[in-house]
């Protein structure tokens, strides 16, 4: 008889309340950890989750190493001394990579480096698993972002009034955004166009001001703050989600959860991005430009409501937390089942 896994999680502290239950801001933990957590529990593992200011106390009063699995949230935090102790007591340590870190410098160096000596790594987006395979020697397991809230009904795919039009990101993406504003301004004077940007920088940042500047009466623009909140309330009164290509971002593995959760919430996303996304060009929504791709959208709304019920039935079958759950249980039992000694 299997005995049941216990998983420990050590992720960084919690800084958010979201319907009542504590969470985490930075998706690289909100849609990992925090959306795992539950389902994987109810799958049989014995979840528990430490967070960072609590671990140096459960290391020294001994309860850190009560788990089978220790799975190490991507996260500002150095885990070296946690790391090196779990590696000690002989426990199998699975670090969790949601871009290039392998790339980066201070926070991002210290997690490479940990995952170059971990039992296993985990990684959120297929680009990943190519650069973090050139850089571990440790096996390195696929697990996508879960999908977050519920699965709607494909919107009105711009039908009548203005193109309502969302893009989404924070400041460093928002270059991406200004080099399509001419794209917007040739789509607005075929039609009206409404841009809602929900994104973090400061008024004073140029690359918004410069956003704001393009409105006029044909182009519309709202700008709201980066809140998760705000996101999904206002991504249901869009026609199209807007995901234009950041080229300095290209290296950075991005992750599915964008492009998932545009169709989650029954909308469909306009990608320029071919290089990391190439996987969802079933899914009709890789164009060339935003132009190209809001014009093709707006003339083809029974493929677009076609796309948008294909990707939701796959985002179903792989990308929820239920059914991550799963393919999570799987990796950390294989991890624990090598740490023991047993066939991989």
């Amino acid at each position: 008889m299997l005995v049941a896994m216990k998983l420990t999680i050590l992720t960084a502290n919690t800084d958010l309340v979201l319907a009542g239950r504590r969470s985490w801001t930075r998706a690289s933990i909100r849609l990992r950890a925090g959306a795992l957590a539950a389902p994987l529990a109810s799958l049989g593992v014995r979840v528990k989750i430490i967070v960072a200011n609590a671990v140096d106390a459960r290391r020294r009063d001994g309860s850190l190493f009560d788990g089978d699995v220790f799975w190490l949230s991507q996260s500002v935090e150095d885990w070296h001394a946690a790391f090196n102790a779990l590696r000690a007591a002989g426990k199998p340590v699975v670090v969790d990579v949601c871009d290039d870190v392998f790339s980066m410098v201070g926070a991002g160096a210290r997690m490479a480096e940990l995952a170059r000596q971990a039992d296993a790594v985990t990684v959120s987006s297929q680009p990943l698993i190519d650069l973090a395979a050139a850089q571990v020697d440790g096996p390195v397991h696929f697990l996508a972002d879960a999908v977050e809230g519920e699965r709607y009904l494909p919107g009105t795919c711009g039908v009548d009034g203005p193109v309502r039009l969302i893009w989404f990101g924070w400041q460093q993406k928002i270059g991406a955004l200004t080099a399509a504003l001419d794209e917007l301004r040739a789509l607005a004077k075929e039609r009206p166009v409404a841009l809602t940007c929900v994104t973090n920088p400061p008024a004073s940042d140029p690359a918004l001001a410069r956003i704001l500047a393009a409105a006029d009466t044909r182009l519309s623009v709202t700008v709201l703050p980066w809140v998760a909140a705000t996101y999904a309330a206002h991504i249901h009164a869009a026609d199209f989600v807007l995901m234009p290509d950041a080229p300095v971002l290209r290296t950075s593995g991005k992750s599915d959860n964008r492009v998932h959760q545009a169709f989650w919430a029954g909308r469909f996303p306009i990608v320029t991005d071919r290089a990391s996304y190439r996987h969802h060009a079933r899914f009709a929504c890789l164009h060339d430009s935003l132009y190209d791709g809001v014009t093709w959208a707006l003339g083809q709304r029974r493929a677009v409501l076609a796309a948008i019920a294909a990707a939701q039935d796959h985002i179903a079958a792989h990308a929820t937390p239920a059914a991550l759950a799963h393919r999570a249980r799987e990796i950390f039992e294989t991890v624990r089942r090598r740490a023991d000694g047993g066939t991989p």
